[in-house]
């Protein structure tokens, strides 16, 4: 298992143990405030994880669970969903579907994961666990050795060490220290230290060739996990990450099919790299879903890049055995730091702006902020 999978076994364990307090902070009591913003901040994390560990049909099978659960959420939080008898009908099968994500996950991870992996996956449930705990200074003894212990057989002993230190303030403090902070920055240590083991993977593959999506040769998501380490290698300059989805994807597929919609992605792909062209490095997510990245660009700017390629996209026509065909797309913006403390939140981040773009009814780019929902189109 490389360190790509070591970081992903870790945010396995971690984020999907946040999926069901996440849904009941967002959704319940129904309509009050909350101190979450969106679902995709362990949603999206679980299904890249799931991704890249789990065997294809697996990994369909739970991100399909996991944007029903996200679809709920939004259908309830944006007054879609209008009796009190349907939100809460909604409500307990969403809560059922993330027990049975969770169920999959856990027996996933005790079939398959071994070594480091297993050891890291059940590092970052247990401290998923505390960062939930309303008193953290409960935390049983048992649990924080157990943590110490998958921390120092995964090699991590700096967080080791600092979770330690943690555990010590939490019983020294007052009753208002901020756990949930203090227990997220052990996190955000992992991930760095793990991201380091990323690094020097990739400068020990020496000159590893780009990987690249096979329908349109843009690099894919693999390359962009691979990149994304130098992406904030000077904190001082702003850096946007966007997505964007073609709309109506389906209904192009049943209209012309499969072959030809395929083309039509091809040639999106050309748009976006022309249209962008020393402004954004452009990947191919997957299907009809594309990233980009704005270096030294803050949001403001990369959202006007991306209202003139939309509406450019609007106008211009793909051609098609049948004709010329037009088409839309929705995008998500997210800017460091302003709205992220980290790439792996600011591509959280993005992915949730262009699904709420979707859901406010296509042809929209979004960014992320503190309006509605944690968005505002600015």
């Amino acid at each position: 298992m490389d360190a790509h999978r070591h970081r992903a076994a870790f945010n396995l364990g971690f984020y999907t143990h946040q999926i069901r307090p996440t849904i009941e902070a967002l959704l319940g009591p129904f309509g009050q405030s909350s101190p979450y913003t969106d679902m995709g901040r362990a949603v999206y994390p679980v299904k890249a994880a799931a991704k890249r560990l789990m065997p294809a049909r697996t990994a369909a099978s739970l991100v399909e669970k996991l944007e029903k659960i996200n679809f709920a959420v939004v259908s309830i939080r944006m007054g879609v969903v209008k009796s009190q008898q349907q939100v809460e009908q909604l409500f307990e099968e969403t809560m059922a579907e993330a027990a049975e994500v969770t169920t999959a996950v856990a027996e996933f991870a005790e079939a398959s994961l071994e070594g480091v992996g297993t050891v890291l996956y059940e590092a970052g449930r247990l401290i998923s666990v505390w960062s939930l705990m309303t008193e953290p200074n409960n935390l049983p003894q048992d649990t924080l050795k157990a943590i110490l212990l998958n921390l120092t057989s995964a090699g991590l002993r700096e967080a080791a060490t600092s979770t330690r230190s943690l555990f010590a303030q939490f019983h020294s403090e007052e009753s208002s220290y901020s756990h949930h902070s203090a227990v997220w920055q052990l996190h955000s240590q992992i991930i760095h230290e793990l991201d380091k083991r990323i690094a020097i993977e990739l400068m020990e593959s020496d000159s590893e060739p780009v990987s690249r999506n096979q329908l349109t040769g843009l690099p894919d998501l693999t390359q962009f996990e691979r990149d994304s380490l130098q992406y904030l290698e000077n904190p001082r300059q702003p850096l946007s990450v966007a997505f964007i989805d073609m709309d109506d994807l389906k209904a192009l597929n049943t209209e012309i099919g499969h072959d030809a919609t395929d083309n039509v992605i091809r040639q999106l792909a050309d748009t976006l790299v022309s249209e962008l062209e020393h402004r954004a490095v452009v990947y191919h997510r997957s299907g009809d879903e594309f990233l980009m990245v704005f270096k030294n660009t803050e949001g403001s700017e990369a959202k006007l890049l991306l209202d003139r390629l939309a509406k450019n996209v609007a106008e211009q026509g793909f051609t098609t055995e049948n004709g010329m065909r037009r088409i839309t797309i929705s995008g998500g913006i997210a800017s460091y730091p302003s709205q992220a403390n980290n790439f792996e939140e600011l591509t959280i981040h993005a992915n949730e702006a262009m699904r709420m773009s979707k859901s406010r009814g296509k042809r929209l780019v979004l960014i992320y902020g503190d309006g509605d929902l944690g968005l505002a189109s600015n």
